[in-house]
């Protein structure tokens, strides 16, 4: 019985540590092609459909947050939407891969894609499907879609914003 136990625990272990690998893979799926990140700072998504698997026509939305390396922090202080507006992918990529162009400065303009306010909830919960996320990332991301000194660019569902003075990437989703 004991055997069985351990067998029964290492499975579930294995399990979990699968999913959370396949989970940071598709973060990082998500990011801008060709920029360097550095790790995964945070990351928050939820899934609302007919079942757990998620679905095409499922309700999704997400926040996730990306480490800059320092390299990728000084190429976008030096050279701003022109560093960004050219970075390329060197291989093939799934077509949701991040393809962002039209980057802009901060602060971000409002126009549709934002419920009724520009801000991280006004975003997330244009479909009223929000989601809350820890009050600190939310405070860094209104901050800087608030005031000059980040750059933003738009993706499909998605909103890209680069945040050099915080070191992150935010990528956020509602669709």
């Amino acid at each position: 019985m004991r055997k069985w136990t351990m067998i029964l625990i290492m499975m579930i272990l294995f399990g979990y540590g699968g999913c959370v690998a396949r989970e940071r893979s598709h973060f990082l799926t998500l990011a801008p092609c060709g920029m360097e990140l550095s790790g995964i700072a945070y990351g928050k998504t939820e899934t609302w459909g007919g079942s757990f698997l998620g679905l095409p026509g499922d309700s999704e939305t997400g926040v996730i947050v990306y480490y800059l390396p320092e390299s990728t922090v000084t190429a976008v202080e030096a050279q701003g939407v022109v560093y960004l507006e050219g970075l390329r992918c060197t291989r093939q990529l799934p077509r949701h891969r991040g393809h962002f162009t039209n980057w802009l400065p901060t602060p971000v303009a409002p126009d549709s894609r934002w419920a009724d306010q520009v801000t991280t909830a006004g975003f997330l919960n244009r479909y009223g499907f929000g989601i809350p996320i820890r009050t600190d990332i939310e405070a860094m991301i209104d901050k800087a879609i608030s005031t000059p000194g980040a750059l933003y660019a738009y993706s499909g569902s998605g909103f890209m914003l680069v945040v050099p003075r915080e070191r992150r990437t935010v990528y956020m989703y509602a669709g």
